[in-house]
């Protein structure tokens, strides 16, 4: 099984926010695929460090963000627009493949981030 490390990162969303995200970087092993966590209402993608150290065992390369106005991003803290965090969820998924075909990329989201599914363009798991 794989294992690898921990980068935090930012780049800059939507309305030009600094977002905040984590990459889960596989050492070593080529990723089996792509998951990109997407956090809900109030939270922040530390809470699902778990779970990404758990796919990242098992060679998936695991990104996270913080959507605006939670944990380290920038914005109005507990505000969000859905459209800017589709958008910020998108430029997340274009960093994310790391030479991975984006058709082995999957977006994980509970509850209000499970909304996602219909919103962007790109396969998603369900949690």
């Amino acid at each position: 099984m794989g294992g690898g490390r921990l980068t935090i990162g930012s780049f800059a969303g939507a309305r030009g926010r600094r977002i905040s995200w984590r990459d889960y970087e596989l050492e070593g092993v080529p990723a089996g695929g792509v998951v990109v966590i997407a956090h809900g209402f109030g939270e922040h993608s530390g809470r699902y460090e778990h779970v990404a150290e758990r796919l990242q065992r098992e060679e998936y390369a695991v990104y996270a963000l913080d959507h605006h106005g939670h944990g380290k991003s920038e914005g109005t803290r507990g505000r969000i627009s859905f459209a800017d965090a589709v958008s910020d969820l998108d430029r997340l998924v274009d960093l994310a493949p790391n030479g991975t075909p984006i058709s082995r990329c999957s977006c994980s989201g509970t509850a209000w981030a499970g909304r996602w599914r219909s919103a962007t363009h790109w396969p998603m798991a369900s949690a």
